[in-house]
């Protein structure tokens, strides 16, 4: 069975692990998207304190995680292409899951579940994104409905590619959701 629930500051060590082996795969399939020591853990921390952080759990244990923000991103606003629409969004960042679920519904369910957040709040439209090589989750957004938008690039990455392919989905409006 599959929760995704609140990040408790007891997750934090078990999500370190996960960073790691998230970033472990995206090196194996030959691209570095995490790279000098991010993510590292104070932005988890801070996940938890602004209430922005989500963990996955699959039978009681920690597989998956993700951050989901109501604040604007300062690197969406230059983008080249067009976002689908000029309306508040959520953002969602730091998304990963184990290997061990790697390949299941887990990684989709997540992310519906970051979408229900935001209709829960009245937000009707999700931002994402996600380096140029990484291809499994080009294949995760493409199937639950994103559309690529154009590219943006980070100016706060210290090293490595900046660049960042921009997605977004226009969730329809819900007025039975309610927010945890």
């Amino acid at each position: 069975m599959i929760a995704i629930v609140k990040t408790k500051l007891e997750d934090v060590p078990r999500i370190l692990t996960l960073v790691d082996e998230c970033r472990a795969y995206m090196e194996e399939q030959g691209f570095y998207q995490w790279t000098d020591g991010y993510p590292q853990k104070q932005l988890f921390l801070w996940d938890i304190e602004y209430g922005r952080g989500y963990v996955l759990q699959k039978d009681g244990q920690i597989e998956g995680f993700a951050a989901l923000s109501f604040d604007e991103e300062a690197c969406y606003k230059d983008i080249e292409g067009k976002w689908l629409d000029d309306e508040p969004y959520g953002v969602i960042h730091r998304m990963g899951v184990s290997k061990k679920v790697r390949g299941t519904e887990a990684a989709l369910q997540l992310l519906l579940s970051m979408e229900l957040r935001c209709k829960a709040r009245g937000i009707t439209s999700v931002r994402i994104d996600t380096h140029k090589d990484n291809l499994p989750m080009q294949g995760l957004l493409k199937k639950a409905g994103y559309v690529y938008c154009g590219i943006v690039t980070y100016t706060t990455i210290p090293t490595g590619d900046p660049v960042r392919l921009a997605y977004q989905k226009q969730l329809e409006d819900c007025c039975c959701c309610k927010e945890e």
